[in-house]
Protein backbone atom coordinates (compact mmCIF):
# COMPACT_ATOMS: atom_id res chain seq x y z
CA UNK A 1 0.00 0.00 0.00
CA UNK A 2 1.52 3.21 -0.94
CA UNK A 3 1.87 5.80 1.55
CA UNK A 4 -0.50 8.48 2.18
CA UNK A 5 0.77 11.98 1.44
CA UNK A 6 1.55 14.79 4.07
CA UNK A 7 -0.54 18.18 3.45
CA UNK A 8 3.27 19.87 3.72
CA UNK A 9 4.16 17.93 0.45
CA UNK A 10 0.93 18.98 -1.60
CA UNK A 11 0.78 22.14 -3.66
CA UNK A 12 -1.45 23.76 -6.17
CA UNK A 13 -1.36 26.07 -8.96
CA UNK A 14 -4.44 27.41 -11.25
CA UNK A 15 -3.62 25.73 -14.63
CA UNK A 16 -1.66 28.51 -17.12
CA UNK A 17 0.00 27.96 -20.52
CA UNK A 18 2.94 27.83 -18.35
CA UNK A 19 2.03 23.97 -17.79
CA UNK A 20 1.04 22.71 -21.30
CA UNK A 21 4.65 20.67 -21.37
CA UNK A 22 3.92 19.29 -17.80
CA UNK A 23 0.79 18.47 -18.54
CA UNK A 24 1.58 15.57 -21.19
CA UNK A 25 3.27 13.17 -18.59
CA UNK A 26 -0.61 12.85 -16.83
CA UNK A 27 -1.26 9.35 -16.63
CA UNK A 28 -4.86 8.03 -15.73
CA UNK A 29 -7.18 5.05 -16.40
CA UNK A 30 -9.89 6.99 -17.64
CA UNK A 31 -8.57 8.47 -21.03
CA UNK A 32 -11.71 10.91 -21.25
CA UNK A 33 -10.31 12.92 -17.67
CA UNK A 34 -6.88 12.65 -19.37
CA UNK A 35 -8.12 14.11 -22.76
CA UNK A 36 -9.76 16.99 -20.58
CA UNK A 37 -6.72 18.08 -19.51
CA UNK A 38 -4.72 18.01 -22.05
CA UNK A 39 -7.16 19.51 -24.98
CA UNK A 40 -10.11 21.12 -23.16
CA UNK A 41 -9.26 22.57 -19.83
CA UNK A 42 -7.09 25.21 -20.60
CA UNK A 43 -9.72 26.45 -23.27
CA UNK A 44 -12.70 25.87 -20.97
CA UNK A 45 -11.11 28.38 -18.37
CA UNK A 46 -9.85 31.07 -21.05
CA UNK A 47 -14.01 30.87 -21.85
CA UNK A 48 -14.82 31.42 -18.42
CA UNK A 49 -16.56 27.71 -18.42
CA UNK A 50 -14.41 26.44 -15.45
CA UNK A 51 -11.14 26.71 -13.84
CA UNK A 52 -8.61 23.83 -13.00
CA UNK A 53 -6.11 23.36 -10.27
CA UNK A 54 -3.27 21.07 -10.79
CA UNK A 55 -1.75 19.45 -7.45
CA UNK A 56 1.71 18.49 -7.11
CA UNK A 57 3.51 16.29 -4.86
CA UNK A 58 7.27 17.17 -3.51
CA UNK A 59 8.84 13.81 -3.29
CA UNK A 60 13.17 12.92 -3.52
CA UNK A 61 13.83 16.56 -4.54
CA UNK A 62 10.81 16.18 -7.61
CA UNK A 63 7.61 17.92 -8.27
CA UNK A 64 5.04 15.85 -9.61
CA UNK A 65 1.42 16.49 -11.15
CA UNK A 66 -0.26 14.30 -8.86
CA UNK A 67 -3.83 15.21 -10.03
CA UNK A 68 -5.59 18.08 -10.62
CA UNK A 69 -9.45 19.50 -10.12
CA UNK A 70 -11.93 21.83 -12.58
CA UNK A 71 -14.39 23.70 -10.72
CA UNK A 72 -17.14 25.95 -12.31
CA UNK A 73 -20.66 27.27 -10.76
CA UNK A 74 -23.98 25.68 -11.25
CA UNK A 75 -26.99 25.15 -9.03
CA UNK A 76 -28.98 22.23 -7.21
CA UNK A 77 -33.14 21.55 -7.69
CA UNK A 78 -33.95 21.19 -4.32
CA UNK A 79 -37.36 19.61 -5.03
CA UNK A 80 -35.48 17.03 -6.49
CA UNK A 81 -34.70 15.33 -2.53
CA UNK A 82 -37.69 15.23 -0.16
CA UNK A 83 -35.46 15.77 2.38
CA UNK A 84 -33.72 19.13 1.29
CA UNK A 85 -37.55 20.42 0.21
CA UNK A 86 -38.46 20.10 3.15
CA UNK A 87 -36.07 21.24 5.36
CA UNK A 88 -35.91 24.46 3.17
CA UNK A 89 -39.63 25.00 3.44
CA UNK A 90 -39.47 24.79 6.94
CA UNK A 91 -37.06 27.66 7.13
CA UNK A 92 -39.39 29.68 4.35
CA UNK A 93 -36.63 29.37 1.87
CA UNK A 94 -38.86 29.00 -1.07
CA UNK A 95 -36.32 28.77 -3.88
CA UNK A 96 -36.58 26.30 -6.55
CA UNK A 97 -32.83 26.58 -7.23
CA UNK A 98 -30.08 27.23 -5.02
CA UNK A 99 -26.16 27.93 -6.05
CA UNK A 100 -23.59 25.46 -6.26
CA UNK A 101 -19.90 25.14 -7.01
CA UNK A 102 -19.76 21.70 -9.26
CA UNK A 103 -16.47 19.24 -9.60
CA UNK A 104 -16.53 19.21 -13.33
CA UNK A 105 -13.21 16.68 -13.33
CA UNK A 106 -11.14 15.12 -11.05
CA UNK A 107 -8.48 13.00 -11.29
CA UNK A 108 -5.27 11.80 -9.51
CA UNK A 109 -2.34 10.28 -12.37
CA UNK A 110 -2.23 6.64 -11.63
CA UNK A 111 1.17 7.01 -10.10
CA UNK A 112 0.19 8.77 -7.17
CA UNK A 113 -3.55 6.91 -6.33
CA UNK A 114 -4.44 6.06 -3.04
CA UNK A 115 -2.09 8.61 -1.61
CA UNK A 116 -5.05 10.70 -0.12
CA UNK A 117 -4.95 13.53 -3.51
CA UNK A 118 -8.29 13.01 -4.09
CA UNK A 119 -9.21 13.76 -0.36
CA UNK A 120 -6.86 16.74 -0.86
CA UNK A 121 -8.77 18.36 -3.91
CA UNK A 122 -11.66 17.80 -2.35
CA UNK A 123 -11.29 19.59 0.75
CA UNK A 124 -9.81 22.37 -1.83
CA UNK A 125 -13.04 22.38 -3.22
CA UNK A 126 -14.68 22.66 -0.11
CA UNK A 127 -12.63 25.61 1.01
CA UNK A 128 -13.11 26.92 -2.49
CA UNK A 129 -16.95 26.78 -2.23
CA UNK A 130 -17.08 28.21 1.92
CA UNK A 131 -14.77 31.21 0.19
CA UNK A 132 -17.40 31.71 -2.46
CA UNK A 133 -20.30 31.85 -0.22
CA UNK A 134 -19.30 34.57 1.49
CA UNK A 135 -18.57 36.58 -1.32
CA UNK A 136 -21.77 35.81 -3.75
CA UNK A 137 -23.48 32.95 -1.67
CA UNK A 138 -22.79 29.35 -2.11
CA UNK A 139 -24.66 26.69 -0.51
CA UNK A 140 -23.46 23.51 -1.86
CA UNK A 141 -20.52 21.49 -3.53
CA UNK A 142 -21.47 19.03 -5.93
CA UNK A 143 -20.65 16.47 -8.22
CA UNK A 144 -21.78 13.87 -11.55
CA UNK A 145 -19.85 11.11 -9.72
CA UNK A 146 -18.81 8.28 -11.80
CA UNK A 147 -20.28 4.92 -10.02
CA UNK A 148 -16.51 3.59 -9.21
CA UNK A 149 -16.55 7.32 -7.19
CA UNK A 150 -19.97 7.11 -5.40
CA UNK A 151 -18.75 5.46 -2.57
CA UNK A 152 -15.19 7.59 -2.02
CA UNK A 153 -17.42 10.85 -2.25
CA UNK A 154 -19.92 9.43 -0.28
CA UNK A 155 -17.29 8.83 2.36
CA UNK A 156 -16.01 12.35 1.98
CA UNK A 157 -19.78 13.08 3.27
CA UNK A 158 -21.80 13.93 0.37
CA UNK A 159 -25.11 13.11 -0.20
CA UNK A 160 -27.40 11.31 -3.32
CA UNK A 161 -29.55 13.99 -4.59
CA UNK A 162 -32.17 11.83 -6.15
CA UNK A 163 -32.93 7.97 -6.00
CA UNK A 164 -32.72 6.95 -9.85
CA UNK A 165 -31.21 4.92 -11.93
CA UNK A 166 -29.34 6.97 -13.95
CA UNK A 167 -25.59 7.53 -14.08
CA UNK A 168 -23.76 9.50 -12.74
CA UNK A 169 -25.19 9.71 -9.64
CA UNK A 170 -25.50 13.88 -8.37
CA UNK A 171 -24.16 13.88 -5.13
CA UNK A 172 -24.27 16.93 -2.61
CA UNK A 173 -22.45 17.87 0.17
CA UNK A 174 -24.70 20.86 1.84
CA UNK A 175 -21.35 23.12 3.20
CA UNK A 176 -23.74 24.65 6.07
CA UNK A 177 -24.50 21.45 7.43
CA UNK A 178 -21.38 18.67 7.26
Amino acid sequence: MPTRVQPCQISYEKFSDTHSELIKSFQNQESDLVAFLCEDAFENQKRGVSVTYLFFIEENGARNLAGYITLLSDSIEIRQNKCLQTAFESKSIGYKTLPALKIGRIATDTRFQRRGIATAMVKFAISIALDTSVIVGCRFLIVDAKEAAEDFYLKNGFRLLKEDCLKPKQLYLDLFIN
